[in-house]
C-alpha cells in the first residue's frame, strides 16, 4: 500500500460536525455542499474538500464519535453562514492513498493503522483526516482518490 511520511502546516477548516458512526456522515456533507455552494466555494483556489475525524473507532463508542465534514479554505475567505470554523494542528502525518469507493474506506484506515503499528510511528493528540482529490462527479467511483491523514509524533 502506497504512504509516506510527510509535513503539513496548520489548516483553516469550515464544516459541519457529525456526531455517531464515521460512516454515516454523509448528511453532514449534503449541509456542507449546500452552504458551500450558495457561497461560491467551489472550485476557488486553496479550497479542498475534507472528512476530519477527531476519534480513535478502535477505542470510542461508535455512537460517541466526533467528525466533520469539512472544507479547507484559505485565511482571506470569510466563514459561510452554516458552517463552524476549525482549525487542524500541523506537523507530521501519516499518509496513505486509497483509489476506490468511499465504501472501502474502512478496510483502506485498517490498512494504515497497521502501518502504524509495523513502522512503530506513535499517533498524536490531534484529529486524523480525509482529503478527497477528486469526486463522484469527476471520475468513476474505482478512480475515486483519497488520502487518508493520521497524526503522528
Amino acid at each position: 500500500m502506497q504512504h509516506e511520511v510527510i509535513e503539513l502546516a496548520d489548516m483553516r477548516t469550515v464544516g459541519v460536525p457529525h456526531r455517531g458512526p464515521y460512516m454515516q456522515i454523509r448528511s453532514a456533507f449534503e449541509k456542507l455542499g449546500e452552504a458551500a455552494g450558495r457561497a461560491g466555494l467551489f472550485g476557488r483556489p486553496g479550497v479542498v474538500m475534507l472528512g476530519v475525524y477527531y476519534d480513535d473507532p478502535r477505542t470510542t463508542p461508535a455512537d460517541e464519535l466526533r467528525s466533520s465534514a469539512a472544507l479547507q479554505l484559505p485565511d482571506d475567505v470569510p466563514t459561510p453562514d452554516g458552517l463552524t470554523e476549525a482549525r487542524i494542528a500541523g506537523g507530521r502525518f501519516l499518509k496513505v492513498v486509497h483509489k476506490g469507493s468511499y465504501e472501502a474506506l474502512p478496510e483502506t484506515w485498517e490498512a494504515a493503522y497497521g502501518i502504524l503499528s509495523q513502522e512503530r510511528l506513535q499517533m498524536r493528540d490531534a484529529p486524523s483526516f480525509e482529503i478527497y482529490r477528486t469526486s463522484p462527479g469527476e471520475v468513476a467511483e474505482a478512480d475515486l482518490l483519497t488520502e487518508i491523514l493520521i497524526p503522528i509524533e
